[in-house]
């Protein structure tokens, strides 16, 4: 592309954006808030598609092909700029921190098929080190002597000009399959590498004749270890650029920020910049992630200045990429990238309502300016892991697991909570999701509620040790949970049945239990209020605890555990128990 084009499609310098530009950035925004297919019409049926296409940022450009699927996105490709071509290489070509080889020959025949000279072109830019690390690992070259015939050469090789002669390299032994079926797809791959290299080879000849031959020259001078991993720096710079971190540093993501933490960002992190380049610089897909009413959107509404307004939303789309890679996910989808982008909202705004605290959002958007979106991300996820470390060291130390027992005793909601605690990465239970019950935390709320809960847990466990209550053995026909260990224990205290183990009790004595336990009413019974006085009184002489000790840590806990037992068996009569629909006690 000439000076005088490139300068076409760069925005001019000054803050002001020139009205050209100005329709450039709402037709590039319209574009990626439709649906691919929409999307692709509209490029293609553009005056300037190229322009439309080069005003996509890298991230953009490649999320728009991965929707649409690369075979059908050919025509896009063939109007891409180097750095799309770039980006879509370096997160498609690499695994880890290796050069594949097979996806390299599949996106090489893609752009053959879209624009196989603009591939030549983007090929032989600069020191033509990707290409030169393909051929060299795909190829064997042959320089022809003056004195030389090519009917010497071993079979398979081919020249374009009676000078540099060229075989493709046969599969390695442990590529080459057994079974007929693997035979035939590897012999269709090996049919696909050939028809790429000798197109590839061609077209670069047909664009540029000297660097061909030099190209090949080069091919028996280069050092393979050497030049992939300068091609992996080079790669690994480009992406982290963009927020693509190597797995190990991505991961740094994770750590922990408490509030005296933070450090401010140097000034170097406010740096000045254009304000069209900005706008045409922010990638739009990660912004669409961003819910109206999060504290992450109303904290960007408010920042006033544009500049920085901006910076922050480039942070958001590499804080996004971090995540990615620090999930090991491959963002190909929109629902992985709605997953992505949830999770960078929820914490960060978490983060930002427990450094503000009373304040509230009047000053989110200062702490979001001083200390940017990863340093108010690790403070939120740090509240998330803060919940998990006390789980953690209150497992190892706790009744229930020394009793044996699994998560099932706390009951379905409960072992959920402790469940998510448990995982290696916090998840918040969520008893309501239509499909799984684990998410990431979304707010501050949840995580008070999810702490609430677990001091509950470790209370009921720490009375449990107290009260001394020998679980009951694996023979009973009721799951044994905390709260029909804990209720038919009282029971039977209360019929005068010994307490030395926890046995089922027998219906006919469980209905007087029961006709004691509720007010006569002809609607729906309440349970008296005499007999949760007993039922504390015998909690604290069993397990040495007062009342008070008790009511200070599980006054609520108990309380909602009676209204459950209420709203169970408010309705039932003495004369109607069935053991089977009576979960709460443990009964023959």
């Amino acid at each position: 592309m000439s000076a005088a084009k490139r300068s076409d499609m760069q925005p001019e310098t000054g803050g002001q954006v020139p009205d050209r530009f100005r329709r450039l950035l709402v037709e590039k925004e319209k574009i990626l808030s439709m649906t691919p297919e929409e999307a692709l019409s509209r490029i293609l049926e553009a005056p300037q598609p190229a322009a439309l296409v080069h005003a996509l940022g890298d991230m953009d450009f490649h999320f728009l092909v991965q929707q649409l699927g690369a075979d059908r996105a050919l025509p896009l490709l063939a109007l891409a700029s180097d750095g799309q071509i770039d980006h879509i290489f370096d997160l498609q070509v690499w695994q880890r921190d290796r050069l594949d080889t097979e996806a390299a020959t599949r996106w090489l025949d893609r752009m053959l098929s879209a624009a196989p000279g603009r591939l030549a072109r983007w090929a032989l830019r600069g020191d033509a080190a990707f290409i030169e690390l393909y051929l060299f690992r795909n190829i064997e070259v042959i320089v022809r002597g003056h004195d030389q015939d090519p009917s010497d050469f071993p079979d398979g090789f081919a020249s374009l000009d009676e000078t540099f002669y060229f075989r493709v390299r046969p599969l390695p032994p442990a590529a080459t399959p057994e079974d007929d079926a693997s035979q035939e797809a590897a012999a269709a791959e090996r049919m696909q590498r050939e028809k790429v290299l000798r197109a590839l080879l061609q077209y670069i000849a047909a664009y540029d004749y000297p660097k061909y031959q030099h190209l090949l020259l080069e091919l028996a001078a280069l050092l393979p270890a050497e030049a992939e991993e300068e091609l992996f720096r080079r790669r690994s710079v480009r992406l982290a650029e963009k927020g693509f971190l190597p797995f190990d540093e991505a991961l740094g993501i994770y750590q922990p920020l408490k509030r005296e933490q933070l450090r401010p960002l140097p000034q170097t992190a406010h740096r000045r910049e254009d304000a069209a380049t900005l706008r045409f610089a922010v990638p739009q897909y990660p912004l669409r992630m961003i819910a109206g009413g999060s504290p992450l959107a109303r904290a960007l509404q408010l920042v006033a200045d544009e500049m920085r307004r901006g910076q922050l939303q480039m942070e958001f789309a590499g804080l996004c990429n971090r995540i990615a890679v620090a999930d090991k996910v491959a963002v190909v989808s929109r629902q992985q990238l709605e997953d992505v982008g949830r999770k960078a909202v929820a914490y960060v705004g978490i983060g930002l309502a427990h450094l503000c605290g009373a304040a509230g959002a009047g000053r989110w958007a200062q702490i979001l300016t001083d200390y940017g979106l990863v340093q108010v991300f690790r403070v939120g996820y740090g509240r998330a892991l803060a919940l998990k470390w006390r789980a953690d060291e209150w497992l190892h130390r706790s009744w229930f697991r020394a009793s044996g027992l699994g998560l099932s005793f706390w009951d379905e909601a409960w072992m959920g909570l402790l469940g998510g605690l448990f995982l290696k990465r916090p998840l918040f239970f969520d008893a309501f999701q239509a499909v799984g019950h684990y998410r990431d935390f979304m707010n501050l709320d949840e995580i008070r509620r999810t702490s609430v809960q677990l001091e509950r847990i470790m209370a009921f466990d720490t009375l449990f040790a107290a009260l001394d209550l020998p679980p009951a053995g694996s023979m009973l026909d009721t799951p044994l949970t905390f709260k029909n260990l804990l209720l038919t224990a009282w029971a039977r205290h209360y019929l005068g049945m010994s307490a030395t183990r926890t046995a089922p009790i027998a219906r006919d004595a469980f209905a007087r239990f029961f006709a004691d336990l509720f007010e006569p009413s002809s609607g729906a019974s309440s349970i008296r209020p005499a007999m949760k006085t007993i039922f504390l009184s015998w909690l604290s002489t069993r397990s040495g605890m007062t009342p008070d000790a008790i009511s200070s840590r599980l006054a609520q806990a108990l309380e909602d555990l009676f209204a459950e037992v209420q709203d169970e068996y408010g309705r039932l009569s003495p004369d109607d128990l069935d053991p089977r629909f009576l979960p709460h006690f443990l009964l023959d």
